[in-house]
């Protein structure tokens, strides 16, 4: 049996990279808190100082893709200095995020606990930090382009429902586009 060396350094960080890794490889079905170990150069016991079971495990993945996907948002807001294109650079960022970590977007999309609650005129309530920054962003951008109040939630609906989309397209088993992805995408959110 291999010995394993004493792990320096974040521990917790390295196995929740680890576990996005398996992911992406492997899909959320393999994740597992031992292989993660393994990947890690740890004892299969080593991940129980961070994690109580595989459940916590990939709610710290989930957590961990989340904060990443607000990242690449916030580096969009961050950096933008024309508003008018804002809503577009968000959007292809939304895009790139899942063209760059495709096996994140089932555990985005199939989260229990991400709450977006809607009304036909309004948006209601919603515990999502990446939608909330679009909305946070795209309200003012779009108020100005004359869209009005009650057709604001719809409009908000349809942009991140297409860069959805776009996303969902990309990181489906079938789906093969030649070509340059982001260059089509940036065509088609124009």
């Amino acid at each position: 049996m291999e010995k394993l060396s004493y792990h320096h350094g974040n521990l917790k960080q390295e196995l929740i990279l680890a576990g996005l890794k398996l992911i992406e490889e492997e899909g959320i079905s393999r994740l597992s808190l031992r292989r993660a170990a393994a990947m890690c150069g740890v004892s299969h016991a080593a991940p129980k100082n961070h994690f109580r079971d595989k459940e916590e495990f990939a709610e710290a993945v989930k957590n961990y893709v989340t904060e990443e996907f607000t990242r690449y948002l916030q580096e969009v807001i961050d950096q933008n200095r024309n508003k008018e294109e804002l809503i577009r650079d968000m959007g292809r960022a939304f895009v790139r995020f899942f063209k760059d970590y495709p096996q994140s977007f089932s555990l985005i999309t199939n989260q229990k606990n991400i709450c977006i609650s809607m009304s036909e005129h309004k948006i209601e309530k919603s515990n999502y930090a990446p939608f909330e920054m679009f909305v946070e962003q795209a309200g003012p951008v779009l108020r100005s382009r004359g869209v009005k109040e009650n057709e604001l939630a719809q409009k908000i609906l349809e942009l991140w429902a297409m860069v959805c989309g776009l996303a969902g397209i990309y990181v489906m088993q079938g789906f093969h586009y030649e070509g340059d992805w982001m260059e089509m995408v940036n065509k088609i959110i124009y």
